[in-house]
């Protein structure tokens, strides 16, 4: 009878505390909308280039990646000129990775997400960093890093995860060969 009682103790605990299923923040309950949240932000973002929005991809971001990035404005014009045809289709590679960080009760939610996006012309993958929330420091809630690149360049362009992960929207640095085709 004891071990019957630690195994439902146990299933409990595991249920509760799962990425996706239980209570782990105030309000949500049950099922996560990750995925939701995530792929909503991808077709913002794909909206944006089709209609060559500026202003509208610019206030995805968080004030945060917007003081920190290197010449913002260049390498949204970079990504404008980049980025080329109309969406054909588009597939998550299966996230978004999620961490959720919860101190003295003050959450901070970072998704990672990758795409694979085909046009009419190309076929790009997309990576995507956004603090959806952050009670301690709400300046960095939105957009914090967005790198586009052709599919065909994964390989080389797709490093270590810590150097992806920088404020902004990505652009090839000079001499780069895809900072020299575009």
């Amino acid at each position: 009878m004891k071990k019957l009682i630690a195994w439902f103790l146990l299933l409990g605990i595991l249920l509760l505390t799962s990425c996706e299923f239980g209570v782990s923040a105030p309000g949500r309950m049950f099922f996560s909308n990750d995925d939701e949240i995530a792929d909503e932000r991808l077709e913002q973002v794909l909206h944006a280039l089709q209609q060559q929005d500026r202003a509208g991809l610019k206030a995805m971001f968080s004030q945060t990646a917007l003081s920190q990035a290197e010449d913002f404005d260049g390498c949204m014009d970079y990504l404008f000129s980049f980025f080329e045809g109309n969406v054909i289709s588009w597939e998550s590679s299966g996230g978004p990775g999620v961490v959720e960080d919860i101190d003295m009760g003050k959450i901070r939610k970072k998704f990672t997400s990758w795409y694979y996006i085909k046009t009419d012309r190309q076929s790009y993958i997309f990576f995507l960093v956004e603090y959806v929330s952050d009670d301690k420091n709400p300046e960095n809630v939105g957009l914090h890093t967005l790198r586009v690149i052709l599919q065909e360049d994964e390989e080389t362009e797709f490093v270590r995860f810590d150097e992806m992960e920088q404020p902004g929207i990505y652009r090839p640095q000079e001499g780069d060969a895809l900072a020299t085709a575009a």
